[in-house]
Protein backbone atom coordinates (compact mmCIF):
# COMPACT_ATOMS: atom_id res chain seq x y z
CA UNK A 1 0.00 0.00 0.00
CA UNK A 2 2.79 2.43 0.83
CA UNK A 3 4.48 1.81 -2.51
CA UNK A 4 1.23 2.72 -4.21
CA UNK A 5 1.07 6.00 -2.31
CA UNK A 6 4.33 7.03 -3.96
CA UNK A 7 2.35 7.48 -7.19
CA UNK A 8 0.97 10.71 -5.76
CA UNK A 9 4.33 12.26 -6.59
CA UNK A 10 3.39 12.10 -10.26
CA UNK A 11 0.50 14.54 -9.79
CA UNK A 12 -1.38 12.73 -12.56
CA UNK A 13 1.70 12.24 -14.73
CA UNK A 14 1.72 9.15 -16.92
CA UNK A 15 4.41 6.89 -15.47
CA UNK A 16 5.54 5.35 -18.73
CA UNK A 17 8.78 6.95 -19.84
CA UNK A 18 12.29 7.36 -18.51
CA UNK A 19 13.05 9.56 -15.52
CA UNK A 20 16.60 10.96 -15.55
CA UNK A 21 17.42 11.81 -11.96
CA UNK A 22 20.14 13.70 -10.13
CA UNK A 23 21.35 11.65 -7.18
CA UNK A 24 22.33 13.63 -4.10
CA UNK A 25 23.13 13.27 -0.43
CA UNK A 26 19.50 12.86 0.69
CA UNK A 27 19.08 9.25 -0.36
CA UNK A 28 15.33 8.69 0.17
CA UNK A 29 14.31 10.76 -2.87
CA UNK A 30 16.08 8.65 -5.52
CA UNK A 31 15.53 5.34 -3.72
CA UNK A 32 11.77 5.73 -3.11
CA UNK A 33 10.85 7.95 -6.02
CA UNK A 34 13.07 6.54 -8.76
CA UNK A 35 13.92 2.96 -7.82
CA UNK A 36 11.11 1.45 -5.73
CA UNK A 37 8.35 3.28 -7.63
CA UNK A 38 9.82 2.20 -10.96
CA UNK A 39 10.00 -1.43 -9.86
CA UNK A 40 6.45 -1.32 -8.45
CA UNK A 41 4.88 0.28 -11.52
CA UNK A 42 7.04 -1.27 -14.22
CA UNK A 43 8.36 1.88 -15.89
CA UNK A 44 11.95 2.68 -16.75
CA UNK A 45 14.06 4.94 -14.55
CA UNK A 46 17.41 6.51 -15.43
CA UNK A 47 19.73 7.52 -12.57
CA UNK A 48 22.52 10.01 -13.25
CA UNK A 49 25.93 9.77 -11.65
CA UNK A 50 26.38 12.78 -9.31
CA UNK A 51 29.95 13.41 -10.46
CA UNK A 52 28.87 13.55 -14.10
CA UNK A 53 26.15 16.02 -13.16
CA UNK A 54 28.60 18.28 -11.34
CA UNK A 55 30.88 18.19 -14.37
CA UNK A 56 28.11 18.74 -16.93
CA UNK A 57 24.83 19.87 -15.32
CA UNK A 58 23.00 20.26 -18.61
CA UNK A 59 23.56 16.58 -19.41
CA UNK A 60 20.70 15.90 -17.00
CA UNK A 61 18.20 17.88 -19.08
CA UNK A 62 19.69 16.63 -22.34
CA UNK A 63 19.16 13.05 -21.18
CA UNK A 64 15.59 13.85 -20.17
CA UNK A 65 14.90 15.26 -23.63
CA UNK A 66 16.56 12.40 -25.48
CA UNK A 67 14.68 9.74 -23.51
CA UNK A 68 11.36 11.58 -23.57
CA UNK A 69 11.13 11.66 -19.78
CA UNK A 70 7.77 12.67 -18.33
CA UNK A 71 9.03 13.17 -14.76
CA UNK A 72 12.31 14.10 -13.13
CA UNK A 73 13.47 15.49 -9.79
CA UNK A 74 16.40 17.13 -8.04
CA UNK A 75 17.20 19.44 -5.11
CA UNK A 76 17.31 23.21 -5.51
CA UNK A 77 21.07 23.42 -6.12
CA UNK A 78 20.76 21.26 -9.26
CA UNK A 79 18.33 23.69 -10.88
CA UNK A 80 20.59 26.59 -9.95
CA UNK A 81 23.58 24.85 -11.53
CA UNK A 82 21.63 24.26 -14.74
CA UNK A 83 20.73 27.94 -14.95
CA UNK A 84 24.35 28.98 -14.51
CA UNK A 85 25.53 26.43 -17.06
CA UNK A 86 22.97 27.64 -19.59
CA UNK A 87 24.24 31.22 -19.21
CA UNK A 88 27.84 30.14 -19.75
CA UNK A 89 26.95 27.81 -22.62
CA UNK A 90 23.62 28.71 -24.26
CA UNK A 91 21.57 25.63 -25.13
CA UNK A 92 19.86 25.09 -28.47
CA UNK A 93 18.19 22.19 -30.23
CA UNK A 94 16.80 20.83 -26.95
CA UNK A 95 13.10 20.10 -26.40
CA UNK A 96 11.81 19.79 -22.84
CA UNK A 97 8.10 19.71 -23.65
CA UNK A 98 8.04 16.00 -22.74
CA UNK A 99 8.48 16.86 -19.05
CA UNK A 100 5.12 16.93 -17.28
CA UNK A 101 6.44 17.02 -13.71
CA UNK A 102 9.75 18.52 -12.58
CA UNK A 103 10.05 18.00 -8.82
CA UNK A 104 12.22 20.28 -6.71
CA UNK A 105 12.69 19.05 -3.15
CA UNK A 106 15.18 17.72 -0.64
CA UNK A 107 16.26 21.21 0.41
CA UNK A 108 14.62 24.67 0.54
CA UNK A 109 13.10 25.65 -2.81
CA UNK A 110 14.32 29.20 -3.42
CA UNK A 111 11.92 31.50 -5.31
CA UNK A 112 14.73 33.07 -7.35
CA UNK A 113 15.93 29.66 -8.48
CA UNK A 114 12.45 28.50 -9.44
CA UNK A 115 11.75 31.67 -11.44
CA UNK A 116 15.15 31.60 -13.13
CA UNK A 117 14.90 27.94 -14.10
CA UNK A 118 11.46 28.37 -15.64
CA UNK A 119 12.39 31.53 -17.55
CA UNK A 120 15.69 30.05 -18.75
CA UNK A 121 14.24 26.83 -20.12
CA UNK A 122 10.74 27.93 -21.16
CA UNK A 123 12.09 28.79 -24.65
CA UNK A 124 13.12 25.13 -24.91
CA UNK A 125 9.60 23.88 -24.24
CA UNK A 126 9.58 23.65 -20.45
CA UNK A 127 6.05 24.27 -19.18
CA UNK A 128 5.82 26.51 -16.06
CA UNK A 129 3.11 24.21 -14.74
CA UNK A 130 5.52 21.27 -14.79
CA UNK A 131 7.68 22.73 -12.01
CA UNK A 132 6.65 21.11 -8.74
CA UNK A 133 8.15 22.52 -5.53
CA UNK A 134 7.62 19.75 -3.00
CA UNK A 135 8.18 18.65 0.58
CA UNK A 136 8.65 15.10 1.75
CA UNK A 137 10.65 12.71 3.88
CA UNK A 138 11.41 9.02 3.99
CA UNK A 139 9.33 8.49 7.14
CA UNK A 140 6.21 9.55 5.18
CA UNK A 141 7.06 7.34 2.18
CA UNK A 142 8.46 10.42 0.45
CA UNK A 143 5.76 12.90 -0.60
CA UNK A 144 3.98 15.11 1.93
CA UNK A 145 2.96 18.14 -0.14
CA UNK A 146 3.38 19.56 -3.63
CA UNK A 147 3.01 23.09 -4.97
CA UNK A 148 2.50 21.94 -8.55
CA UNK A 149 -0.21 24.01 -10.27
CA UNK A 150 -1.22 24.59 -13.88
CA UNK A 151 0.11 28.16 -13.71
CA UNK A 152 3.46 27.29 -12.17
CA UNK A 153 4.82 27.73 -8.64
CA UNK A 154 3.39 30.34 -6.28
CA UNK A 155 5.33 32.54 -3.88
CA UNK A 156 4.38 34.46 -0.78
CA UNK A 157 5.98 36.84 1.67
CA UNK A 158 6.87 35.34 5.04
CA UNK A 159 7.06 37.29 8.31
CA UNK A 160 10.08 39.54 8.13
CA UNK A 161 9.60 40.22 4.43
CA UNK A 162 11.40 37.18 3.02
CA UNK A 163 9.85 35.59 -0.07
CA UNK A 164 9.23 31.85 0.13
CA UNK A 165 7.97 29.20 -2.26
CA UNK A 166 4.53 27.71 -1.68
CA UNK A 167 4.94 23.93 -1.28
CA UNK A 168 1.22 23.36 -1.62
CA UNK A 169 -1.33 21.48 0.50
CA UNK A 170 -0.68 18.02 1.98
CA UNK A 171 -1.49 15.04 -0.22
CA UNK A 172 -4.55 13.02 0.70
CA UNK A 173 -2.50 10.39 2.55
CA UNK A 174 -1.02 12.91 5.01
CA UNK A 175 -2.30 15.18 7.75
CA UNK A 176 0.03 18.04 8.72
CA UNK A 177 0.06 20.22 11.85
CA UNK A 178 2.50 22.97 12.85
CA UNK A 179 2.90 22.80 16.61
CA UNK A 180 4.78 24.59 19.37
CA UNK A 181 6.70 23.20 22.33
CA UNK A 182 3.43 22.40 24.10
CA UNK A 183 2.25 20.24 21.15
CA UNK A 184 -0.54 22.70 20.33
CA UNK A 185 -1.15 24.12 16.87
CA UNK A 186 0.29 27.59 16.42
CA UNK A 187 -0.89 30.59 14.42
CA UNK A 188 0.10 31.35 10.84
CA UNK A 189 3.44 33.07 10.53
CA UNK A 190 4.88 31.47 13.66
CA UNK A 191 7.78 29.03 13.43
CA UNK A 192 7.14 25.58 14.87
CA UNK A 193 7.67 21.88 14.37
CA UNK A 194 6.05 19.91 11.54
CA UNK A 195 3.90 17.02 12.72
CA UNK A 196 2.84 14.53 10.04
CA UNK A 197 0.43 11.63 10.40
CA UNK A 198 -1.41 9.25 8.08
CA UNK A 199 -1.29 5.76 6.55
CA UNK A 200 1.87 6.56 4.56
CA UNK A 201 3.85 7.45 7.70
CA UNK A 202 6.06 4.66 9.01
CA UNK A 203 5.71 3.31 12.53
CA UNK A 204 8.40 3.91 15.15
CA UNK A 205 10.09 0.65 16.07
CA UNK A 206 11.61 0.23 19.51
CA UNK A 207 14.71 -1.86 18.80
CA UNK A 208 16.60 -0.97 22.00
CA UNK A 209 15.61 -4.18 23.88
CA UNK A 210 16.64 -6.36 20.92
CA UNK A 211 19.99 -4.60 20.71
CA UNK A 212 20.53 -5.08 24.43
CA UNK A 213 19.93 -8.83 24.13
CA UNK A 214 22.34 -9.01 21.21
CA UNK A 215 25.00 -7.19 23.21
CA UNK A 216 24.57 -9.61 26.11
CA UNK A 217 25.15 -12.53 23.78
Amino acid sequence: ARAGIILAAGQGTRMKSAKPKVMHEIAHLPILGHVIAAMWCGFRSTLMDPLRFLQRPLMWLQTAAEEGASLTSAPNFAYEMCCRAAVANPVSGLSLDCLETVICGGEPVLPDTARRFISTFAPLGLKPGAFAPSYGLAEATLLVSSGKTADGPAFQRAPGGRMVTDLGPPVSSCSVRIVGDDDREIDDGVTGEIEISGPSVGELLDIAPALAVADDD
